[in-house]
């Protein structure tokens, strides 16, 4: 009778060191568990190694490498047109 709870408690860790191996920063599991439960955003770039990441990182250089003086400027948001001292007299602000 006392094996059965050692053999649980085997179980127990074998299933937990599983769940932390899946956690590593080699890639995996992360790409498939789904946003809504901690998984990558659907805006995240495609992970390095893969074709996706060199059209990615060639449509990043183009962006670089573009003249952006003749943009017309940015419009500003809510939270840059907020001063310093509105945030301090305000902390429900930030």
């Amino acid at each position: 009778m006392a094996i059965f709870p050692v053999v649980c408690l085997i179980a127990l860790v074998i299933i937990a060191g599983s769940a932390l191996a899946s956690c590593t920063s080699g890639g995996g599991m992360g790409d498939y568990i789904p946003q809504w439960a901690g998984g990558l955003p659907n805006n995240a770039p495609p992970r390095p190694g893969t074709p996706e990441y060199e059209a990615y990182r060639q449509k990043l250089e183009a962006e670089a490498a573009r003249d952006k003086s003749r943009d017309p400027p940015k419009a500003k948001t809510d939270a840059e047109s907020v001063t310093p001292s509105q945030i301090q007299a305000n902390p429900l602000m930030r």
